[in-house]
């Protein structure tokens, strides 16, 4: 009986042994990536046919995070879910984390030359300015000019 208790209690030390020992490398794994990272993490894997430079992503990444700048509630969890390709693909339906992908993904879009030279050159796209109807007017080549 003494001997069961023994066996027990060294089996319950090892066991918490080894969690103390390997929690480390959960938090290494599960750590939010750095914002402009994660941003270009996302849209690499949702435009995987899509060339663009790195340079360039980063620079969208870096212009996204100044505009959103105070507004940016949520973004930052948002953020560290869509780097994840599995736990965006069961919670990137939630509403902040929709918002958010969205968003990234269509100022992305109007910042770069897709919709207009995506004919001419399928697979490449050049970054050009933020896409802000605030600074740029109506950047939005699919608007109507009347």
């Amino acid at each position: 009986m003494v001997e069961r208790a023994r066996r027990k209690f060294l089996l319950a030390g090892a066991a918490g042994l080894a969690v103390t020992a390997l929690a480390p490398l959960g938090v290494l794994f599960l750590a939010p990536p750095a914002p402009r990272r994660a941003i270009a993490a996302y849209l690499r894997r949702s435009l995987p046919g899509l060339a663009v430079a790195d340079q360039e992503l980063d620079l969208f990444a870096q212009a996204f995070l100044n505009a959103a700048g105070g507004s940016a509630g949520g973004l930052r969890s948002a953020l560290t879910v869509m780097a994840a390709p599995p736990l965006f693909a069961a919670m990137g339906r939630r509403k902040g984390i929709e918002h958010w992908s969205r968003a990234v993904m269509t100022s992305f879009l109007l910042s770069t030359d897709f919709f207009t030279t995506a004919a001419q050159q399928p697979g490449k796209t050049r970054y050009i300015a933020f896409a802000d109807p605030y600074a740029l007017g109506c950047a939005n080549p699919l608007a109507v000019k009347a």
